[in-house]
This record gives structure tokens, sequence and C-alpha cells, in this order.
């Protein structure tokens, strides 16, 4: 970035607040693919606009493009504070559709899935819009984007063993609805369908380590019989009736 390089850090902030309106999705666009000390620039120029907006941020799709972008010009700092806006918002504004960033929203966690050290971020940002379905008619909705992390041989770095404790944990809470989900998650661990290889996942200028599936599936085949017993008593009048609202019933 030549404004950056040459005229430092002030000159680069004045250059954005006069930068057009119309054209900083665009801009941001380049700026993902930047240095990581171009992209921290940038990210602490809209750092305000950010904390403005708030949950807001996903009822907006362009609103939306743009903070993604912002994340994927610098996933270090960005993807935590993505994870935290996720998880404060409220449902009403994670389940907007219609105009909205679901979409958007959607597809880049997936993407970031696939990192190691963003996973916990990813994971429970499609956990909470799964639990907040709004497009049970999708074939990627964020259930199935969700569930589609725990395949025992995936396209995520993470160990296997490391994806089930997450399941394990949350088999022991008592709202159903989070039951439901861990179930569907739990059948996609041997579901051959889910399971999809993709080698170097790349996000803004990063390449995500492949994928070594199961060193040992034997063993970890076993692992799904070891959970507690809690898993298998889902309400079943919830799973008949699909109830929860925004989620099919997987009856």
């Amino acid at each position: 970035m030549f404004f950056y390089l040459h005229h430092g850090e002030g000159f680069f902030n004045k250059f954005l607040e006069s930068f057009p309106e119309n054209h900083i999705q665009s801009f941001l666009a380049r700026i993902s693919r930047a240095s990581q000390e171009v992209g921290k620039v940038v990210n602490m120029y809209f750092r305000n606009w950010e904390i403005s907006r708030g949950g807001e941020i996903f009822t907006d799709a362009n609103e939306t493009e743009r903070l993604l972008l912002l994340v994927r010009s610098a996933p270090d700092q960005m993807v935590p504070r993505l994870h935290k806006l996720v998880l404060n918002a409220t449902a009403e504004q994670l389940r907007v559709e219609h105009g909205g960033g679901r979409r958007h929203l959607v597809v880049d966690a997936g993407e970031i899935a696939a990192f190691q050290q963003w996973f916990i971020y990813a994971e429970e940002i499609l956990f909470t819009l799964a639990l907040h379905e709004s497009e049970p008619g999708l074939g990627n909705n964020a259930t199935e984007v969700w569930s589609g992390l725990f395949p025992i041989v995936s396209y995520v770095s993470t160990p296997f063993e490391e994806r089930l404790k997450i399941i394990q944990q949350r088999l022991l809470k008592l709202d159903t609805a989070i039951r439901m989900l861990c179930v569907e998650a739990l059948k996609s661990t041997v579901d051959q369908q889910r399971i999809h290889m993709i080698g170097g996942e790349t996000y803004g200028n990063r390449i995500a380590k492949q994928s070594v599936g199961a060193q040992e599936p034997g063993r970890v085949l076993r692992v799904p019989q070891s959970l507690p017993r809690s898993a298998q008593r889902v309400d079943l009048g919830q799973r008949r009736s699909g109830k929860r609202e925004g989620y099919a019933s997987v009856g």
C-alpha cells in the first residue's frame, strides 16, 4: 500500500476519512489481501463504526460484507471480535434473512473454521446461528455447515478428538434445543456424505493446514459410543413435532 509505506499512518487515516463511501467495499476487498501491517491500520480506523453498530451490522448485507472483509484483512485481531459481536447480537438480528448478512456470515464462518487457531470462534458462531436457524430449507444453512465441522475426516485442521469434546460438553446442558443439535453433529461424525477433503483452504492471505483425518480410525470410531447417555434422552416429542422455532424436525 503506497500511501501507508511512504506517508505513514497519519496520512493513511486522512486518506480513509476522505474515501468515497460507494468505493469502500471494493477498497476493503483489496485490503483483505494486503499485508498484516496495513490490515491492522485499516481495522483500527473502522473500529468505531463496528462498536457503534454492534449486532445491527448483521441486519444489513452490505455492512456484514464490509465487516467480513475487515476480518479477512486482519483475522488474528478480527475473528475474536466477530465472535463477540455474534454472541452479543439478539436472535432477531441474527435471523434477518432478506436484506440481512446471515448468508455472508455462515459462509465466512465455515471458511474460518478450517484454521485450527480460529476454530473455537468459528464453531461457536455457527452454533449460535444454528440455534437461531432461519433458513431451514437451505442445504448449506448454519445448521448444516455447523454439523459439517464434525465428521471424523473433515476439511478442518482441528483434530477430531478436540472437536468431539465440544459436543460432549454441550450434551451436559439441559437445553433440549442444544441437545438436538448435538445429536445431529454426532450423526455427522460417520456420515460419509458430509466428508469433503479440501487441501489448503485460504482466508485472506492465510492458507490453512490440510487436515490429516483420523489417525487411528478403529479407535476414533469407538469414541461416540462412550458419550453420555443424555445424548439418547432427547425429548422425542420435541423431535417429532419440530417445535423449536426455526429448526426442522430431525425425526
